[in-house]
């Protein structure tokens, strides 16, 4: 009898996150650099940016600027005046233009997805064009567009999971 041999199927790295408190989203693992737990204080705010800027933080002899994800999808932001959390939880990405800080709800995990199992973005996009916005969204903040989602994959628990496009974000939100 011949042994099985191992699976070939080639596969994808990711990292989850919760882009708020009910709203999950991957990340290429490609692009995690590292995670940061950051005192909120230490944002300095840079007026004239688009309003999902938070702004920015020294983060290791870098200057690390900092977006509310949450809030250019259209939820209500993570960075509020009642929100008196001693840190925050900050992924930073590696993009062509170096690195930048993403204010999350909370961090999640690495997840191998076959990459047959990637599906269409516009599962994804319909999905997150369906939910409720926030009622203090602002009308300047660029809706979600459709090329911010690179793909989807669905979960175990049958949650669709939008990968997102961070260069396609940033690039957006620089022509603001």
């Amino acid at each position: 009898m011949k042994g099985k041999s191992a699976s070939s199927t080639p596969t994808e790295q990711f990292f989850s996150f919760s882009l708020n408190p009910t709203l999950q989203a991957l990340l290429s693992a490609h692009q995690l650099a590292e995670i940061i737990r950051l005192d909120p204080t230490q944002i300095i705010p840079i007026s004239e940016m688009p309003l999902a800027v938070i702004g920015v933080c020294p983060w290791q002899g870098e200057v690390l600027w900092l977006v509310d994800l949450a809030y250019l999808f259209g939820f209500e932001p993570l960075r509020k005046p009642t929100n008196i959390q001693s840190n925050c939880s900050i992924i930073k990405a590696r993009i062509h233009r170096g690195n930048i800080g993403l204010w999350v709800a909370q961090i999640g995990e690495l997840i191998s997805c076959e990459s047959s199992s990637i599906q269409a973005p516009e599962l994804s996009y319909s999905q997150l064009k369906s939910l409720k916005k926030s009622p203090h969204q602002k009308e300047s903040i660029t809706p979600i567009q459709p090329h911010w989602i690179q793909g989807s994959w669905v979960s175990s628990q049958d949650t669709i999971l939008p990968i997102l496009d961070l260069e396609a974000i940033l690039r957006d939100l620089v022509q603001e």
